[in-house]
């Protein structure tokens, strides 16, 4: 069985919020199916999260609003512009949900 998938966190509050609430929602080029193992370097908190895929979706701003409460960020506003900046000025194809898995 292949390693989990590596992705790092180096900036902005989704790795704040994937360590305090063990969930957060991730906007990227390439979807992860569920049940995908996910090994997430959270640099504000230097330590890695283990991690699983619950949800993946292509991104609209409908599924956006929705996941907003996942993504770390205030309002979707603030996500939507932090995600364009990091890509260049437009948003991924698709957004999906990791819950950290494991104990501390």
């Amino acid at each position: 069985m292949p390693g989990p998938l590596i992705i790092r966190l180096t900036q902005g509050p989704m790795g704040d919020h994937l360590v305090k609430h063990g969930r957060v929602a991730l906007i990227m080029r390439y979807g992860l199916d569920p049940g995908t193992r996910v090994r997430i370097w959270v640099e504000d908190h230097a330590r890695w999260v283990d991690a699983v895929v619950k949800e993946k979706h292509r991104v609209s701003y409908e599924i956006l609003s929705r996941l907003v409460e996942h993504s770390g960020y205030e309002t979707l506003e603030e996500w939507v512009a932090s995600i364009e900046k990091m890509h260049g000025g437009s948003l991924p194809g698709w957004v999906f949900v990791v819950e950290k898995v494991g104990s501390e």
